[in-house]
């Protein structure tokens, strides 16, 4: 678990919660939405974080086996 946690890349997780909570912030402070920019706003709150896990593990699976990104 510590090699998974040292393989990330610092700079580009911070860029990415940071999107992600000003996402977040949005949709939550914001007027309501709904249609398609709600639908849409929705599914990025809900699928971005499944994403992106699976993304470092592949990265990390990757890195183990001996590969580059």
């Amino acid at each position: 678990m510590n090699d998974f946690l040292a393989g990330i890349d610092r700079r580009k997780f911070v860029i990415n919660l940071v999107g992600y909570m000003l996402v977040l912030a949005l949709y939550l402070l914001g007027p309501p939405l709904s249609g398609f920019t709600g639908g849409l706003a929705r599914a990025y709150l809900w699928f971005f974080p499944v994403y992106y896990a699976i993304y470092l593990v592949v990265i990390h699976l990757r890195n183990r086996q001996g590969e580059k990104d």
